[in-house]
């Protein structure tokens, strides 16, 4: 082959092999976000697929009234825009405030986006290493905006339990065993108490009647004799 062929056939080659990459790559970011599309698309039609659980709103407002239920999916956004997963309609709370994913063994990550801040039970959370620091687990408390939310997991998931958090009380003293309910004072008497008799004492007994004495039956002396 001449040198010049070869040449042209080499660079020819080059861009074509760079042309399948970059064709090959655009396709699986295509097909990517194609089956993306598809899997909201699915969780929008059945609602209870991919869910894990919901956030009961502790302290919300008039659009969000306290003791209402908000599904939550595997992954997605929160905040006060209706094309958010988890919509959120409170002051204080951004048009996309955070993403969330849930990880198994550890629980729900939840991420700020840029400007924004939310608390996990009392710790403040405001980038990525605080959310894998502190994820929500069962019963955990979401502080986002003026909103309280309660994140309750469905059961048979891989996430570990929070305790329900309950505000510092007074130390009170314990009370005294008198005055518990059910309480008895203890006896200090006889461990058995004298019981009345109902028997009359033996001196005052009757006699027995007399009865006379039983007749004797006759020996047979030729059987007594042989015996």
């Amino acid at each position: 082959m001449p040198q010049d062929i070869y040449s042209v056939a080499a660079l020819a080659c080059r861009y074509w092999f760079a042309f399948l990459g970059v064709l090959i790559v655009w396709r699986s970011f295509s097909w990517l976000r194609k089956d993306r599309r598809l899997k909201h698309k699915r969780l929008k039609t059945l609602p209870d697929a991919g869910m894990i659980g919901e956030l009961v709103v502790l302290q919300g407002s008039d659009s969000l009234p306290e003791d209402s239920f908000l599904p939550v999916p595997r992954e997605g956004v929160l905040g006060y825009l209706r094309t958010c997963d988890v919509v959120v309609p409170i002051d204080g709370v951004a048009r996309q405030h955070l993403d969330f994913v849930f990880i198994d063994g550890q629980g729900l990550v939840v991420t700020p986006r840029r400007g924004c801040s939310c608390m996990v039970d009392g710790e403040l959370i405001a980038d990525r290493r605080d959310a894998r620091a502190f994820p929500m687990r069962h019963n955990s408390l979401l502080s986002v905006g003026d909103a309280m939310l309660k994140l309750r997991l469905f059961a048979g998931l891989d996430a570990p339990y929070a305790m329900d958090y309950m505000p510092d009380l007074p130390e009170q003293e314990p009370p005294q065993e008198e005055a518990m309910p059910g309480y008895a004072p203890p006896y200090n008497g006889a461990p058995y108490p004298p019981q009345e008799t109902y028997f009359p004492p033996q001196d005052a007994w009757p006699e027995p009647p007399a009865y006379p004495p039983a007749p004797q039956q006759p020996i047979n002396r030729r059987y007594h004799d042989e015996a």
